[in-house]
């Protein structure tokens, strides 16, 4: 077993429960401790898609700032849809990518080898 084996923990189900505010999914554990206040629905991920082809045109397609020419490790911590992580993997695909955020968002079924989502709350000790 991996040393890094030893910190994590299967997710609870307490990250996956939402609460309907309005009309849209909301994560009740982030509501309730007053980390993150945006939908965690079909919607919101739609959203973040757009938003990141957003960023893509208006970058050019440049994924990392500054220029690193061969990175080895990235870790995006809030990783939300999971559209820069999986990009950045493909384009990488030597560098290991591990998206990080608090609610445990649907993973595409296909994904580079080189990426790996995880879920954790980055508020916590």
């Amino acid at each position: 077993m991996d040393e890094s084996d030893l910190q994590t923990v299967p997710v609870d189900n307490t990250y996956r429960e939402v609460i309907t505010l309005n009309g849209r999914d909301f994560q009740r554990y982030a509501v309730e401790n007053s980390i993150y206040f945006a939908p965690v629905d079909d919607d919101e991920i739609e959203r973040l898609h757009y938003q990141h082809e957003l960023f893509n045109m208006v970058f050019e397609n440049r994924l990392i700032f500054p220029p690193v020419p061969r990175p080895r490790r990235i870790l995006e911590c809030g990783s939300g849809s999971g559209a820069w992580a999986i990009e950045v993997a493909e384009q990488y695909p030597e560098c290991e990518v591990i998206g990080l955020d608090i609610y445990p968002y649907p993973v595409p079924e296909e994904i580079p080898d080189n990426v790996d989502f995880q879920v954790d709350d980055l508020n916590s000790p």
